[in-house]
């Protein structure tokens, strides 16, 4: 698995929780060309690339890092109204994906977490209480952290 990130923060905890390979892409707008890079750095094309920024353009450099067959999954969502090249998603029969609130995942999710097979302490990079919920509203947005946790007690 590659995560690919323009944070270096993010990119660091990916590579603690477990990611084989972290990459840092030039910040090229063109989504043939990102999608270019991440295929170039991964070594092949990717079976399967979960989009989880929702930034503009990346499902579009997701379509192009795919393999004729391949999977771009959207996890992440900025507007709901995406440009995306889906003639070539369709020409390259390419299926995509959408997640939002993953259905029925709940309990599996509880049981990785619960078991310690998933680590997500290792994420939350800020706790806060619920009175400097704008500043961790500002950190996310300057992408200075990674997971911000907001204290309600």
């Amino acid at each position: 698995m590659i995560h690919s990130d323009i944070s270096e923060a993010r990119l660091e905890v990916a590579k603690k929780l477990g990611a084989d390979m972290i990459f840092k892409p030039s910040r090229n707008e063109d989504p043939k060309q990102a999608g270019l890079e991440l295929r170039t750095a991964l070594g092949e094309e990717a079976d399967l690339c979960v989009e989880c920024s929702g930034a503009k353009g990346t499902v579009d450099a997701s379509i192009h890092a795919c393999r004729p067959g391949g999977k771009v999954m959207m996890v992440g969502f900025g507007d709901m109204a995406m440009y995306a090249h889906i003639g070539m998603a369709a020409v390259r029969e390419i299926d995509i994906l959408g997640a939002f609130a993953n259905v029925n995942n709940y309990p599996e999710c509880i049981n990785l977490v619960a078991s310690g097979k998933v680590d997500v302490k290792s994420a939350i990079s800020h706790r806060l209480p619920l009175e400097q919920v704008k500043d961790g509203m500002e950190l996310i947005r300057r992408g200075e952290s990674t997971k911000v946790v907001i204290d309600c007690s």
